[in-house]
């Protein structure tokens, strides 16, 4: 594994009752826009908010000023992985959330 592919350890959420088994895991590749890519092994149920601030936290910024996109779409805090319909080592882009402009 390079230096720049991590698999995070705390995006363990909670599932309710029954036995764990590896098909409720999943692997996703999260891309920065200078090509940094971060790996991270997630269950199906948990939120794509955990997945944001572990990510922002790597990266010392605040979560709030990146945006998050799977398939061209925008990701909420709220969503999962199964809500998503992801696969294994598909890819997030995160990209920096541009404030302003002119009207």
């Amino acid at each position: 594994m390079s230096d720049n592919e991590r698999t995070s350890e705390h995006n363990n959420a909670t599932t309710s009752g029954g036995a764990e088994n590896e098909d409720e895991f999943i692997k996703l590749r999260v891309m920065g826009q200078a090509s940094n890519e971060v790996h991270f092994k997630v269950k199906k149920s948990t939120t794509m908010a955990k997945l944001k601030k572990t990510y922002a936290d790597r990266m010392g910024v605040n979560s709030a000023s990146l945006r998050f996109l799977f398939d061209g779409k925008r990701i909420e805090n709220t969503d999962t992985p199964k809500s998503l319909e992801m696969d294994q080592d598909d890819v997030i882009e995160v990209y920096t959330e541009q404030v302003g402009g002119t009207c």
